[in-house]
C-alpha cells in the first residue's frame, strides 16, 4: 500500500494538505481510502500542534544585525563581514577591561563557602599508655612495596576511641593474616570467612572499639599486641628489664655519691 504519511516528505505541510484535497480518489477501494483519510487526519494534527508550539515562542526582533565599522581586510573571502579586527586580542601583562573587577568579584562570590560546614575531627598522634585499649583502624591501609630485600608491608593506623590518640603499626604482609585472627579470636570470631578487605571495613566500623594491649619496650617504641597472653608475657619482661636497669642506675649513682662525699672530707 502506498505510504501517504512519506509520500510529500518534501513538501510543506500546508502545501500537502492542498495537494491531498485535489486527489481524485472515485476509483480507490475502501482500505486504500481508510488510509488516505488517516494520513489526512494525522497531518492535520500535526499542523494543530506546530501552530500552538510556534505561537508559544518569545517573538525575536527581525531587525538585521549591523556589521561592525572595523572589519576584516581579507573578511570578504570567506563571505564574512562581521570580524572584528580586535577579535580574540588578549590583553597586554598588566592591563584588564574596566568591568574586570566585577566579573572577579561575581566569580568569587559563585563559590561556595564552606566555613561553617567542614568540622575538624577529633583525634592527636601521641603514644597510648600501657596497658587495654579500645581502637578503631582510621583508614585503610595500602599495601606497600618492601625495599632493599624486605617484604611487602602494611601501615596500621589505630585510634583510641577515648582518648582519641592515634599510632601506627608496621604489619609485614606475610604477617598479617596472624594478626587478623587473633583479632577475630578476641571477637567472638567476628572476622570468620571474611577477605582482607572485609576485615579492614569491619575495623574501621566499629564505633565502639575493638580491643587491643599496647606496652612501650625499652627503646620507647609503642608494641600493640592483639593476644592478651603474649601481651602479659611481653610486659612483665619489659617491666622486669626495666626494674632491672633502673637498680643498675641507682646502685651506680649511690657510687658515685659516696666517692663524691669521701672526696669532699678529705678536703674539710
Amino acid at each position: 500500500m502506498t505510504n501517504f504519511s512519506t509520500l510529500f516528505s518534501a513538501a510543506d505541510a500546508s502545501e500537502i494538505l492542498a495537494l491531498a484535497n485535489s486527489i481524485d480518489t472515485s476509483d480507490w477501494d475502501t482500505a486504500r481510502l481508510a488510509e488516505f483519510s488517516e494520513a489526512i487526519e494525522n497531518l492535520k494534527e500535526q499542523m494543530r500542534i506546530d501552530k500552538e508550539y510556534t505561537e508559544d515562542l518569545p517573538k525575536v526582533d527581525a531587525t538585521p544585525c549591523k556589521a561592525p565599522e572595523h572589519t576584516l581586510k581579507d573578511a570578504s573571502r570567506v563571505g564574512c563581514t562581521c570580524l572584528v579586527d580586535n577579535a580574540f586580542v588578549i590583553n597586554p601583562m598588566g592591563e584588564h577591561d574596566e568591568d574586570d573587577a566585577d566579573v572577579i568579584v561575581t566569580a568569587a562570590n559563585n563559590i561556595v563557602d564552606d566555613d561553617d560546614e567542614v568540622v575538624v575531627q577529633k583525634g592527636f598522634k601521641g603514644d597510648p599508655d600501657d596497658g587495654e585499649h579500645n581502637i578503631i583502624l582510621v583508614d585503610y591501609p595500602e599495601k606497600q612495596i618492601g625495599k632493599n630485600g624486605n617484604g611487602d608491608y602494611r601501615v596500621l593506623r589505630f585510634r583510641d576511641v577515648q582518648l582519641c590518640n592515634e599510632w601506627t603499626l608496621v604489619v609485614g604482609e606475610d604477617d598479617l593474616a596472624k594478626r587478623l585472627q587473633e583479632i577475630s579470636y578476641n571477637n567472638k570470631g567476628v572476622l570468620a570467612g571474611m577477605t582482607k578487605k572485609q576485615c579492614f571495613g569491619w575495623m574501621m566500623s566499629q564505633t565502639k572499639g575493638f580491643p587491643c594491649w599496647t606496652v612501650k619496650n625499652l627503646k620507647g617504641k609503642v608494641v600493640t599486641y592483639f593476644d592478651e597472653s603474649a601481651y602479659n608475657k611481653y610486659f612483665r619482661w619489659v617491666q622486669t628489664q626495666k626494674a632491672s636497669k633502673e637498680d643498675a642506675y641507682a646502685q651506680k649513682h649511690s657510687i658515685k655519691i659516696s666517692a663524691d662525699q669521701k672526696e669532699a672530707s678529705y678536703k674539710c
